[in-house]
């Protein structure tokens, strides 16, 4: 597996891992072969690089700086408290 500019992607290119959007959600599944449509909304979402398989490259796992869960749990949080901190504004606006 090898990561890969996206804007340099060829159709047929095989995800390594699969893409999260911001909130946690899967836009793209691991293993899928990329379309040119599929690369082309990759680049439009400014997403600036992707882990593609590689016959080459086979042996490497990287190995991601924060865990999957533990991403999902900051990203709750920042948005319990952004919202908290909203309804909380339109409480002190309301009086």
């Amino acid at each position: 597996m090898r990561l890969a500019i996206t804007k340099s992607l060829r159709p047929g290119a095989r995800l390594g891992k699969s893409i999260y959007n911001d909130r946690g959600h899967i836009l793209l599944c691991e293993g899928l072969r990329l379309t040119q449509k599929m690369i082309n909304r990759l680049v439009s979402l400014n997403i600036p690089y992707v882990y593609i398989q590689d016959s080459r490259t086979d042996d490497i796992i990287p190995k991601p700086p924060v865990s999957g869960k533990l991403r999902r749990e900051a990203i709750n949080m920042i948005e319990t408290t952004f919202l908290d901190m909203k309804n909380k504004m339109n409480l002190d606006h309301s009086r």
